[in-house]
């Protein structure tokens, strides 16, 4: 009888410590192989990552950011509504738009190109304009070809005011 105990002593001894080592391999290779799983997914330093369009969204999952190419380089930040707030846009016409909940555009800077100033060809109005909640212009520092850059101001019905130098 005791030698039938020993022998099962010994069997339940080597059936535990193969489960225990099982347990302990199986554990350091999941590890091991999660760590390669996980440096596949991260890139290096010297990864090129290529997108169409990188999305910020927040804990909703609303869209509150994105650099994408519509038609041009983009960068648009967006408030909880999804309205734009700030623009970034490059290209032939690269321009900084801030607007606020009222208006989208209310400050802009850059190539406007509508070349809506005193007749001027598209693509040639560089301005820092400022906006009214009804989006006419109401002031704007511009230069239009590389000339001389002037200052205007106008009314609530977009009549000029006052330009310097005239």
């Amino acid at each position: 009888m005791k030698r039938v105990l020993k022998y099962a002593l010994v069997f339940l001894v080597a059936v535990l410590g193969g489960f225990a080592g099982g347990v302990v391999s199986s554990a350091y290779l999941a590890n091991a192989n999660a760590a390669r799983v996980v440096r596949e997914l991260i890139p290096g330093p010297d990864t090129v990552i290529r997108a169409s369009a990188f999305q910020l969204v927040d804990e909703r999952g609303r869209l509150r950011g994105e650099l994408s190419l519509k038609g041009r380089p983009a960068l648009e930040f967006m408030d909880d509504h999804g309205n734009s707030q700030v623009l970034l846009q490059g290209g032939d016409e690269p321009l900084l738009g801030l607007s606020d909940k009222k208006l989208e555009g209310r400050v802009v800077l850059g190539n406007l190109g509508h070349g809506d100033v005193e007749g001027e060809a598209p693509g040639h109005t560089w301005a820092l304009e400022f906006r009214a909640q009804n989006g006419s212009t109401v002031a704007r520092i511009v230069t239009e070809n590389g000339s001389n850059g002037r200052i205007e101001i106008w009314d609530a019905q977009a009549k000029r005011m006052w330009s310097a130098p005239r």
